[in-house]
């Protein structure tokens, strides 16, 4: 599946596509990984990326704490 994240570079906001895969399903949300390692969770109306899938797994019980709220 292919998908678009943002990311600031210091200077400008920049928009990255990659083909993503999904690994992992973390209390009812989808974990997705690239071909280069990074793993990618839909949160906050942006995909955010993450360089292991323990923090991946951080995010999603983060955003599901938000909810709860």
């Amino acid at each position: 599946m292919k998908i678009q994240y943002t990311f600031f570079d210091g200077r400008y906001t920049q928009y990255h596509t990659t083909d993503v895969e999904l690994v992992q399903t973390h209390k009812g949300h989808a974990i997705y990984q690239e071909v280069s390692g990074w793993y990618f969770v839909k949160g906050y109306d942006n995909w955010q990326y993450f360089g292991n899938i323990n923090e991946a797994q951080r995010f999603i019980d983060g955003l599901l704490q938000q909810k709860d709220k």
